[in-house]
């Protein structure tokens, strides 16, 4: 234990030297056993140009490291149920129009590649069968105007079936 304790401390001397804090996280065992996740800053003080002490601030982080296993759980049931549904699913920047995710159901209904439509977002579009551009234009408008929207267009395959 106290092996760990001089560790530590050398640990720190080095972390803060230079006078910029540095950060590090580490793991206490508190007097009653229990272990506690913190993150510690650190930074060498000096005076006239000559180290005179050592600041460190410890701040546990245990609720942070629970939120942060909760969205991890929270992102692997989305992607599990997102990867293994039967429609396409896609998320986009609404200001940008840049693809954040595709579904891996856009490969197989729209027989293109989700790199595509990651590359060119517009490029759905291109698939649908001219005489239905209009309803597809149409159901996107409403949905950017936070309307529901449903509608039925045909997709043309790369292998020219529809």
């Amino acid at each position: 234990m106290l092996a760990a304790a001089l560790e530590a401390n050398q640990e720190l001397a080095r972390l803060g030297a230079g006078g910029e804090p540095a950060t590090r996280e580490w793991e206490i065992v508190t007097q009653d056993g229990r272990r506690v996740p913190v993150e510690v800053s650190v930074r060498t003080i000096y005076q006239d140009g000559k180290p005179a002490g050592i600041q460190a601030i410890a701040r546990d982080i245990t609720e942070r490291e629970l939120a942060e296993e909760s969205v991890r759980e929270s992102e692997l049931r989305f992607r599990q149920l997102a990867e293994n549904i039967g429609e396409v699913f896609y998320m986009m920047d609404a200001v940008s129009g840049r693809m954040i995710y595709i579904n891996p159901a856009y490969e197989v209904v729209w027989g293109r590649t989700c790199q595509s439509l990651y590359e060119d977002p517009e490029s759905w579009l291109e698939a649908i069968l001219p005489e239905d551009r209009e309803i597809a234009l149409t159901m996107l408008q409403e949905a950017r105007g936070n309307k529901p929207a449903e509608k039925e267009y045909r997709i043309l395959q790369p292998d020219g079936s529809v």
